[in-house]
């Protein structure tokens, strides 16, 4: 428990230990963890990596983690978990955007590359 004593008023941050945590995760279906290493996670991460309760993916980017919680999905039909920075959120994106240009759009219409590509 992490107490902050400003000047106004006392804030009370009550964190979930990480044992705990992960037997909810478990019990959810949820797993395995996609991260990239951030400090906020270290503890929850350091048990993950003791423990050995869920597995563990370790890409170098944000892009990869998505790529790679996307494709897990996909192929078993199980929710992974991400984590990641949020200095790295916006890196998220990089590796949805190809989606974008390639496939219609939800109401049938497409995008300007495959107009380009294919009149």
């Amino acid at each position: 428990m992490s107490v902050y004593r400003g000047d106004y008023k006392t804030y009370t941050i009550l964190m979930i230990h990480s044992k705990d945590f992960t037997t909810e995760l478990i019990k959810n279906n949820l797993g395995p963890v996609i991260e990239v290493p951030c400090s906020y996670f270290k503890d929850f991460l350091n048990y993950l990596w003791e423990s050995k309760r869920l597995e563990v993916i370790n890409p170098a980017n944000e892009a990869l983690v998505m790529g790679i919680a996307s494709g897990y999905y996909l192929s078993t039909g199980k929710i992974p978990v991400v984590a990641i920075q949020n200095s790295g959120f916006m890196n998220t994106f990089r590796s949805d955007s190809g989606f974008i240009k390639i496939f219609p759009s939800c109401s049938g219409e497409r995008s300007e590359l495959q107009l380009r590509k294919y009149p």
